[in-house]
């Protein structure tokens, strides 16, 4: 009989730089949404941020 464990192999489904857009995008998104009342600075430079990662994305 074949052993399953000696015949399989890894294969990553997203690469590293995906990875962290993709991260990046939860995390801008979280702080914008958390800093709404209180910090609008944060908030509004977190929402440019997320923008410019989409904007990056697509392009």
């Amino acid at each position: 009989m074949n052993n399953p464990d000696k015949n399989t192999h890894t294969i990553q489904v997203w690469d590293p730089l995906v990875r962290i857009f993709h991260w990046s995008l939860v995390l801008f998104f979280i702080v914008a949404y958390l800093s709404e009342d209180d910090f609008e600075t944060i908030h509004v430079w977190s929402g440019y941020t997320v923008a410019a990662l989409v904007f990056f994305r697509l392009t």
